[in-house]
């Protein structure tokens, strides 16, 4: 059976959500229907129509791992219940082999589209320019951030930590786009080579949304000194970058 990439990376999903379940095959397991890529999407307001596409995606990959044994004696939750549970149990030699597989299967998939995203044009159309500049200070041991701007000198963060790290690449390629994988591993901290969710290819939205929480940092520092309506932060289609508020797309 071939699946594509986003088919895939569903059956991946749930495949992780077993395993966080699992106890032994004796165990049923209980997951809820609103789990998953599926609640990442309903948390951020996603209704309708679309968020039935997306839990009948959710219920597919079920299907696929019942059908290939990895799970048994299920009892599949309504469509329309979105507080309801898939309840099954597990095959745990099919699910070891498949998890082993898909994981290979999805890292390869997913390497190759994020490689497809990269040989395109990473320039944005705009190729905005910024007459501000970010520079490093040393203030005895320690460096630090400071945003160069309207002949003022704002201490943004230690240089050392992901919002440092990240302003002095946005601004060193203003207007320009960065990869997100690319991004992920200048922020990263030593913790994170722990977090598999942050070093894996096919948990793509984990590293998004480490990277959008550290930019809301960096707001948060630019909105105190009165900034926050001259620059505007994009992450959008696995790519990152910063541009004068002013510029229209």
């Amino acid at each position: 059976m071939y699946l594509d990439r986003k088919e895939t990376e569903r059956v991946w999903n749930a495949l992780q959500e077993i395993r966080s379940f699992f106890v032994s095959e004796k165990n049923k397991i209980k997951i809820p229907l609103l789990g998953g890529w599926v609640a990442n999407k309903y948390n951020k307001g996603i209704k309708g129509v679309e968020l039935t596409e997306l839990i009948k995606g959710r219920i597919w990959a079920f299907q696929i791992l019942q059908k290939k044994g990895v799970i048994k004696n299920i009892k599949y939750p309504l469509e329309e219940d979105i507080n309801g549970y898939f309840e099954f149990s597990t095959n745990e030699q099919k699910f070891k082999n498949e998890f082993k597989n898909f994981k290979k299967s999805y890292k390869t998939k997913a390497t190759a589209y994020q490689n497809s995203l990269q040989i395109k044009n990473l320039k944005y159309p705009s190729n905005d320019k910024t007459t501000s500049k970010v520079s490093i200070k040393k203030e005895g041991n320690i460096k630090f951030c400071y945003l160069n701007i309207d002949s003022r000198n704002i201490k943004v963060a230690k240089y050392n930590t992901r919002q440092g790290r990240l302003i002095k690449r946005l601004w060193d390629y203003f207007g320009l786009a960065t990869s997100t994988n690319e991004i992920i591993n200048i922020i990263q901290e030593p913790k994170d080579q722990k977090n598999g969710l942050l070093t894996d290819d096919y948990n793509e939205w984990q590293k998004i949304e480490k990277i959008k929480t550290t930019i809301k940092e960096i707001q948060r520092t630019l909105k105190r000194n009165g900034l926050n309506k001259r620059f505007s932060f994009h992450v959008k289609g696995r790519k990152v970058w910063v541009e004068n508020k002013k510029t229209k797309k």
